[in-house]
């Protein structure tokens, strides 16, 4: 009610306002799907319910849609995303009328062999539904093993980082703060 009193939006009320605009002007809606052929979708693992509305919407009629995300890394909960729309991407767009693929890209460029191998054992006891896959890393590079530690309190995290960037500036591994 502040919002509209004031005549402001926030990240919500955009998203609706685009929807119902997308209902309620044709033209509108024709002029986006005739700009926009192909539509491609990042982080679609974090999508809320009415963003998956919208890009259907826009989508129509012929759902030049490409999505990329990784169940594993679905953040955004907290406002409504719902990871489920990527487990059933496939099965809601492939139709007689629609063909829908399917690709998983499984190759890390970022992380080393150590971190991704560690992701791999945590990411198989998983107790939640995910889209199986083993991933590789493409840096084969000898690196640090990842550390696992559980703390009690945030300063006593604070304390074990603090320690360790310390002993990691002392060692020489880096030469200031700053890296």
């Amino acid at each position: 009610k502040i919002l509209r009193k004031n005549m402001l939006f926030d990240f919500a009320t955009i998203q609706e306002t685009l929807s119902n605009e997308l209902d309620n002007d044709q033209q509108f809606l024709k002029k986006i799907q005739h700009d926009y052929k192909f539509i491609f979708i990042d982080e679609y693992q974090d999508v809320n319910r009415i963003q998956n509305i919208i890009f259907d919407k826009l989508s129509v009629p012929e759902y030049n849609l490409t999505v990329v995300g990784d169940d594993d890394q679905s953040i955004y909960g907290f406002r409504g995303a719902k990871v489920e729309y990527i487990h059933n991407f496939k099965s809601y767009y492939d139709t007689p009328s629609v063909s829908c693929n399917q690709k998983f890209l499984n190759k890390n460029y970022r992380s080393t062999s150590s971190i991704v191998n560690f992701s791999n054992k945590v990411l198989e006891n998983a107790n939640y539904k995910r889209i199986s896959k083993k991933i590789i890393a493409n840096r084969q590079t000898t690196s640090h093993k990842p550390i696992v530690k559980i703390f009690e309190e945030d300063i006593e995290e604070v304390n074990y980082i603090c320690d360790k960037i310390q002993q990691i500036k002392e060692s020489g591994i880096v030469s200031n703060y700053n890296q």
